[in-house]
């Protein structure tokens, strides 16, 4: 989304007190002994993947980055059908019908800007 939606995010979070605000770094265990335990170091510790958990990964992978594109649209269509709030944020999908999202060429292109960089994850390891 980036800091362009930051002021339209903060409007919708504002008018839906539903919505959790709560920050995901808060949620990752700190490391750093300079850091506390709200979150705020930027060190953290992630265990580390299994073999067999690298293996699926890449089995899982290989299988979506056949149709990548469609998984990015399904991906934006259900967090949109699930949180219809987010959709707003997103100003060029604003308003639009789920039958007008599914055939959006722009959010095609969208959802192929970010699951394309996806594309490489397996190479992580």
């Amino acid at each position: 989304m980036g800091n362009m939606y930051s002021t339209k995010r903060n409007d919708v979070l504002r008018k839906n007190k539903n919505v959790n605000t709560q920050s995901r770094r808060k949620f990752l265990p700190v490391t750093s002994e300079a850091g506390d335990n709200s979150g705020n170091s930027q060190v953290v510790t992630l265990p580390e993947f299994t073999d067999k958990q690298k293996e699926l990964v890449i089995e899982s992978w290989t299988i979506l980055k056949k149709d990548i594109d469609q998984v990015g649209l399904a991906l934006f269509m259900k967090l949109f059908a699930s949180n219809p709030d987010v959709q707003g944020v997103f100003s060029p999908f604003k308003g639009l019908s789920q039958e007008e999202l599914s055939q959006s060429n722009q959010l095609r292109s969208h959802a192929m800007r970010v699951t394309g960089d996806r594309r490489q994850v397996p190479q992580l390891f």
